[in-house]
């Protein structure tokens, strides 16, 4: 309607491909909303999920290979549990990012893109100490039950809390920019690759070593 009443004024596509650009230095995909757009990120997205996928079948297997049981059990229940935290950690950050980013670029109020971003890294940050925290403290409380091997797993496990939220505002961040295949690397392929080629390393090394 505004445009069409000034024809000076930008369509709000693209008045959001500018502030992205200017904010970010990342064009967005352009023609957003089209069927070709939809079409390159439905495959991207496709293509991203089959390769995560077999990474981590692969990863399973060479893991279950060459761990013990019990290891390969703690290892497990570790993944799950710091993939659990994650939710109480990003504590729905990632969710008003997407909604609220977009809605700032494409009112170009960059300031507030940059102070959302900021106290959003804050929040996850004071969130994941005080996981850590808790998690520390019930560690503590239940003493000689817990196995010295569970206690450094899990300790390496809240090392990584960070870093598995920050990812997640991250993605969100470049999800609410309209690059939904880019902001999935990290999740998809980047991690789960990177897992397979430690794992496949050491159990190359160990058959050497055998």
């Amino acid at each position: 309607l505004d445009r069409a009443v000034n024809p000076a004024l930008p369509a709000i596509g693209e008045t959001r491909a500018m502030a992205a650009d200017e904010l970010f230095g990342i064009s967005p995909a352009t023609g957003h909303g089209s069927v070709q757009a939809l079409a390159r990120a439905a495959s991207g997205g496709f293509a991203l999920n089959v390769v995560n996928t077999g990474a981590t079948v692969l990863t399973t297997v060479i893991l279950a290979r060459v761990m013990e049981l019990a290891a390969f059990g703690v290892y497990s229940w570790v993944v799950a549990t710091v993939t659990l935290l994650t939710v109480p950690a990003v504590l729905g950050v990632d969710r008003l990012l997407v909604r609220d980013i977009a809605v700032y670029l494409g009112r170009q109020a960059h300031g507030y893109v940059r102070g959302l971003l900021r106290r959003s890294a804050q929040l996850v940050l004071v969130c994941c100490l005080l996981i850590a925290a808790a998690v520390a403290l019930a560690v503590w409380l239940a003493g000689g039950a817990t196995s010295t091997q569970t206690v450094l797993a899990l300790a390496v496990g809240m090392l990584a809390l960070p870093t598995l939220a920050y990812g997640r505002v991250a993605q969100s961040a470049l999800m609410g920019i309209h690059q939904v295949v880019l902001a999935q690397l990290p999740d998809l392929l980047l991690r789960p690759v990177s897992l397979l080629l430690l794992a496949g390393g050491v159990f190359l090394l160990g058959t050497g070593l055998d």
